[in-house]
């Protein structure tokens, strides 16, 4: 049953334009035009190029007279160091627009640029996590536009960025309301080249946004839980056609509608959304091996992660297990989902060690302050837990 609240309260922050649509990539100069005439263009390692997309984005700016350079090599897990390069470029070369062409981490970097190249210092001084109070932004930073290219991160819908410090071995979360994109061009055609893994990690963060908020929820609303359940069917659903046929437009049309509003706020537009306490588990293993795909991170602690949160919040696993596999056992059934499509490996299978966990949960309680969000909050034995039965 629902829980019935004596008083319903939420607050929506949804200031992001978004156009989307298969095409809409081609109103890309004149939309940012109306923003800025000297680009950054912030890219990845090379699939932009090679793939033709970059061609196609710099001859709109050309039609639409924007200047522009390219700053490229962002790679998983954005880092302080590429992140704080890009933005004295940005201020170097008079940029007064920044545009995130790529996926989830390039968006992310494209944020930490917008601040960097306005304000002084690191961004990582602009971090705030357990004992760490991160600088005020004095600045305005640049205007943020973000055109994903993979189906995943949902960068390009809300305020936050996630920043790895390469020094340190942390992760943490950004959050700031300069971080919004003025706009987003989200054009499902420029996914159809992503190769199978990129596709199926990024299901699974797409999944792991909304289902988190779901299960650690204690407060059912009627209008959020149909939002969120919608999305994750959505995922469930078209992830598996998509990893079949990875050309399949409409497949991607799919995805790409429900990373952008996974990630968003929409989906905790009703109120009683619980906190993404699996993302804060999972951050320190992907800053400690950043050579790790964070959706393969997070595949690997999710039945764990489910273990825990249904033994103390089972009528939310129960209730989603039924609405997304017609089941009693949410675990058992996402555990079948991650293997049908390829994403589940254990923790040792992805290069992490027993002997890393008392590291790893130091750094979750440091970085993940929202773990105490948690329906009810993790102890180190609880998350030793957690990521000793992920081997």
């Amino acid at each position: 049953m629902y829980t019935i609240l004596k008083s319903l309260k939420f607050r929506p922050f949804l200031p992001v334009k978004i156009i989307f649509g298969t095409g809409s990539i081609n109103s890309a100069g004149k939309l940012i035009k109306k923003i800025g005439t000297e680009a950054l263009i912030v890219i990845g390692r090379g699939s932009i190029r090679t793939n033709g997309y970059l061609d196609i984005l710099t001859e709109l700016l050309k039609n639409a007279s924007i200047d522009y350079k390219i700053y490229e090599g962002i790679g998983e897990n954005p880092t302080v160091a590429i992140i704080d390069k890009g933005g004295k470029l940005a201020r170097e070369f008079g940029c007064n627009v920044v545009i995130g062409f790529g996926g989830g981490s390039v968006m992310d970097a494209t944020k930490g640029i917008s601040i960097v190249a306005k304000n002084s210092g690191s961004i990582w001084d602009y971090i705030s996590f357990t004992g760490k109070k991160g600088k005020r932004i004095e600045n305005s930073p640049l205007p943020i536009i973000e055109i994903p290219t993979v189906s995943a991160s949902g960068s390009e819908a809300n305020g936050g960025a996630v920043i790895t410090n390469e020094r340190t071995r942390e992760k943490a979360v950004l959050i700031n309301k300069y971080l919004f994109p003025k706009f987003s061009i989200v054009d499902p055609s420029l996914t159809v080249s992503v190769p199978l893994n990129t596709t199926i990690f990024g299901g699974v963060d797409i999944l792991c946004h909304i289902l988190e908020r779901y299960v650690t929820s204690t407060k059912g609303v009627s209008l959020t839980d149909k939002i969120q359940e919608y999305l994750m069917k959505i995922v469930v659903v078209f992830l598996p056609m998509a990893v079949r046929e990875l050309d399949n437009i409409h497949y991607r049309e799919m995805l790409s509608f429900a990373s952008t509003l996974a990630c968003s706020r929409f989906p905790d537009i009703g109120g009683g959304s619980g906190d993404m306490t699996l993302h804060a588990l999972e951050h320190p293993i992907s800053a400690f091996h950043p050579d790790i795909p964070h959706g393969a991170g997070l595949a690997s602690l999710l039945p764990a992660y489910l273990e825990n949160v249904c033994d103390i919040n089972g009528y939310r696993c129960k209730k989603l297990a039924k609405t997304l596999f017609s089941s009693k056992d949410l675990k058992k059934s996402i555990k079948a989902f991650l293997e049908e499509i390829g994403a589940f490996t254990p923790l040792n299978k992805l290069g992490v060690k027993k002997s890393e966990i008392p590291f790893l949960i130091k750094n979750a309680k440091r970085t993940g302050y929202w773990l105490n969000t948690h329906p009810k909050p993790l102890t180190d034995k609880d998350i030793f837990t957690i990521y000793q039965n992920s081997f």
